[in-house]
């Protein structure tokens, strides 16, 4: 096989590469599509990525929407992964942005919004931690697995985006397979007991904060356009009744069990676990 054969072999047998090809011919749209439920609403979606496909897994069903349950379509179009190709974004990139933020703005539409922050699920009810990228949320919502997992069911719901749900029995947090580097999530759902923005300190300390400070901080880790009038409209007034059934606490911590216990018995107090 001479040099320009195998060059061409070996690029027709790059997955990268193959992608492109199977996206140019066009059969791409129709094969893999499928449907998922991601935070009680029913997704199409036609992954092609290896890290897409792994990422929704765990969401896929079998059964399709009924016309009164809520839905949406989330297949990427050949004009989108094009452009992505031409901005130098890798295909993994190009599948998870889209897909992410044509989540984001439909949950808008069926009350609910996604947050900024680590969802851990602890005996069945949900606390977020959310601060601004390099805080440390993942290394503190890690040590709530490390230092309570033997004495209670400890479950990451999302580490970096999980979606919020307003609902008539309160305020739930899901799991998505948007979930930020780690890509730690789990397909499952917990009503929210409480947010806890995070500081970095020497010295562990929480306090409660009122409606009127957490507002700016939830506003600020709300994923939406911002520059999108309608889109602010929908998340202030997804954001009132959040504000109002969700206790709010801001938690000056190091890296310890120390700070995880300061945390957890103020949530828990007076509850005997």
């Amino acid at each position: 096989m001479n040099n320009m054969k195998k060059q061409r072999w070996a690029e027709f047998c790059n997955p990268l590469a193959l992608l492109f090809l199977i996206l140019g011919i066009g059969r791409w749209k129709m094969e893999g599509i499928k449907t998922y439920k991601i935070a009680d609403t029913y997704v199409k979606m036609n992954c092609m990525t290896p890290f897409m496909l792994r990422q929704c897994a765990s969401y896929a069903v079998e059964e399709k929407a009924s016309p009164d349950q809520l839905w949406m379509d989330l297949c990427l179009q050949k004009s989108q992964w094009e452009e992505g190709k031409k901005r130098g974004f890798s295909p993994e990139m190009v599948e998870y942005n889209y897909t992410f933020v044509q989540f984001l703005q439909n949950i808008l539409g069926q009350g609910g919004f996604c947050f900024h922050a680590s969802a851990v699920q602890v005996d069945g009810e949900a606390v977020l931690f959310s601060a601004d990228s390099g805080t440390g949320k993942s290394t503190h919502a890690g040590l709530w697995e490390q230092y309570l997992s033997d004495r209670h069911r400890v479950v990451r719901l999302n580490d970096d985006k999980p979606v919020l749900r307003v609902a008539g029995d309160g305020i739930w947090a899901y799991g998505s397979p948007w979930s930020g580097k780690h890509a730690l999530h789990t397909n499952a759902k917990a009503p929210v007991k409480a947010l806890v923005f995070l500081e970095q300190a020497v010295e562990n300390a929480i306090r409660p904060l009122t409606a009127q400070e957490a507002f700016p901080m939830v506003f600020s880790q709300t994923f939406l356009v911002k520059h999108d009038a309608r889109q602010r409209g929908q998340v202030l007034r997804l954001l009132d009744p959040f504000l109002r059934q969700v206790p709010a606490y801001l938690l000056s911590c190091n890296i310890s069990q120390e700070a995880v216990e300061v945390a957890y018995q103020t949530l828990w107090k007076g509850e005997n676990k």
